[in-house]
């Protein structure tokens, strides 16, 4: 292990049934207490050459960040006012989003499931997903990027420049990109990556409201947008059920968004995220 930018790199085998050792993957810690909550392929300067700059057909992606290179918490609050400011145009009642999870406790997992589902319900509605990104060198930047049908073009726009925190846009058309941003950026490296479903976390998808009970894996794979779950621990009995406790955060790999899943019993997995770690070490939970 080593630490790159004040998070944890790992071998991407860790994290894959082939254990293929080629490439890293940058695990992001929470920025409170350290756990590890994420992984996606590492990027690096030599990483950075996007794939072709295009969306599937009838797609388009907007990728968001910052003025600066953020932090998680600046990435989450994104999130945020991106799903609010569409459940809004979409008319779900989701509510404000931020104000209503600005001060909640993050260790109701009970509460924040409930967001959870609420955001996949808005997610199968319309169709979209939205990812977190984490790129560059050698200062890296929190992008977020939302890929959803072009009809909800003139919401993403608005929803995006209604942001005050989203300082950087860039929008993904099967024409092309838009935007004022330099060739190589990161946003167009992200929004190309979510794209061609080669990079990116997934926040918020279709079917994330499924995911709040116990549910067997082959219901998940035909409910959600959830095209793989991979075993990290060898392989899991067919009929295996996931037990998320209402939190799961696939990401894309090579054209899937695959959800990496550890298990201890064969006919339960478990994904490698979990949404709350209390700190160690007796300083309370």
């Amino acid at each position: 292990m080593s630490l790159v930018n004040d998070e944890i790199a790992i071998p991407f085998g860790v994290f894959t049934s082939d254990r293929d050792p080629v490439e890293d993957i940058d695990v992001l810690s929470d920025e409170i207490d350290g756990g590890i909550v994420a992984a996606e392929p590492g990027h690096s300067a030599a990483t950075a050459a996007a794939p072709p700059l295009h969306a599937g057909a009838g797609r388009v992606v907007m990728a968001v960040a910052g003025d600066d290179e953020g932090s998680r918490q600046s990435a989450d609050d994104l999130v945020d006012r991106l799903v609010t400011g569409l459940a809004r145009f979409a008319g779900s009642g989701l509510g404000d989003g931020r104000g209503r999870h600005e001060h909640h406790d993050p260790a109701d997992l009970a509460y924040w499931a409930e967001v959870d589902a609420a955001r996949g319900r808005l997610a199968t509605a319309l169709d979209i997903v939205v990812c977190t990104h984490h790129l560059g060198a050698p200062r890296r930047t929190y992008v977020v990027t939302v890929e959803g049908p072009a009809r909800l073009l003139p919401a993403l726009r608005s929803t995006a420049e209604a942001a005050p925190d989203a300082g950087r846009r860039a929008l993904l058309t099967p024409a092309g990109p838009v935007t004022e941003e330099p060739a190589g950026s990161v946003l167009l490296v992200a929004a190309a990556r979510h794209a061609h479903h080669t990079g990116g976390r997934a926040e918020v998808f279709p079917g994330q409201e499924w995911l709040t009970v116990d549910r067997p894996v082959a219901e998940v794979l035909d409910r959600t947008a959830i095209e793989q779950v991979r075993g990290t621990q060898g392989s899991f009995a067919p009929g295996a059920v996931l037990r998320a406790y209402g939190y799961v955060r696939p990401s894309y790999l090579d054209g899937d968004l695959v959800l990496a899943v550890g298990h201890d019993d064969p006919l339960v997995v478990t994904p490698w995220e979990v949404r709350y770690c209390p700190p160690c070490c007796g300083e309370g939970p």
